[in-house]
């Protein structure tokens, strides 16, 4: 067997080649799609079990942080508005003295928390 033949075979040998090759290139082309499907299910199944474990994201947990913070802001702003009200009374309507009300219900919830601003509340009511 030369150069000749394993270049340049003829219709004999090209189809002996063929069925060789057929009897190794097909179980391995099962085998290759079966190893692919497991390595497939195996990352789908570790991913589903990081979801599991970790079911919420760094952004949803950035998200609800956020939340809880705006409902805590909302809060804080309502209170405050109440107690401006409270203590301005008549003259809420006038911007100098409302403005000077909040500063001063914004103040007293900065320093010393939400309860000073509800005993000012109750103290502006009871005037």
């Amino acid at each position: 067997m030369g150069l000749e033949d394993i270049f340049f075979p003829d219709k004999e040998t090209l189809e002996k080649r063929r069925k060789k090759h057929l009897k190794w290139v097909i179980p391995l082309m099962v085998i290759l799609a079966i190893s692919l499907i497991i390595v497939i299910f195996i990352g789908m199944k570790q991913s589903y079990e990081i979801r599991k474990n970790n079911p919420k994201t760094d952004t949803q947990k950035s998200l609800e942080l956020l939340k809880e913070r705006l409902e805590e802001n909302q809060q804080m702003t309502l209170k405050l508005d109440e107690c401006t009200k409270a203590c301005a009374k008549e003259d809420y309507n006038i911007p100098a003295i409302r403005n000077d009300w909040y500063n001063v219900c914004y103040q007293l919830y900065y320093n010393l928390g939400l309860e000073e601003v509800d005993k000012q509340i109750a103290d502006c009511k009871s005037e």
